[in-house]
């Protein structure tokens, strides 16, 4: 099961909506898929932001791990992918894109290609996060 779309700089917010109705959908619900969806988010933005206006996000679930997959084909990094993103200071604006994403997911991996960069977050999916995982038991009347 997935979902693919691609965006523009113009429908980040579409692209959130649309992948926050397809997770929803799977019924995973809680804190944890919402921190999810804000890392999503962060490098939806960095890709129509850095990446060359557009972008494409896929997203599948399967084994307990909820992937999602960041396509762009701009510039890349100057200097190469950053090993350890940190927040910038509080009085610096911008810059904290891939540290969200890294602090609202399992896992992060960027690679750097010649023609644009791929972020891939990932979050293990428990029963706590999923609507769908047990039916409620029933009654023997």
């Amino acid at each position: 099961m997935g979902f693919a779309q691609g965006f523009s700089a113009d429908e980040v917010s579409e692209v959130r909506h649309a992948a926050q109705g397809w997770i929803r959908g799977t019924g995973l619900a809680g804190d944890a898929i919402d921190d999810f969806l804000v890392a999503v988010h962060e490098l939806v933005i960095n890709a129509a932001i850095h990446g060359g206006g557009h972008g494409a996000l896929t997203l599948r679930l399967g084994r307990g791990i909820l992937v999602a997959e960041i396509t762009d084909r701009g510039p890349g990094f100057p200097g190469g992918v950053p090993e350890s993103p940190a927040l910038p200071p509080a009085m610096i604006a911008g810059g904290r894109g891939l540290a969200l994403a890294r602090m609202f997911s399992d896992a992060m991996a960027i690679v750097q290609k010649q023609q644009g960069v791929t972020a891939m977050v990932t979050l293990r999916v428990t029963a706590l996060q999923s609507d769908a995982v047990a039916p409620p038991p029933r009654s023997s009347v």
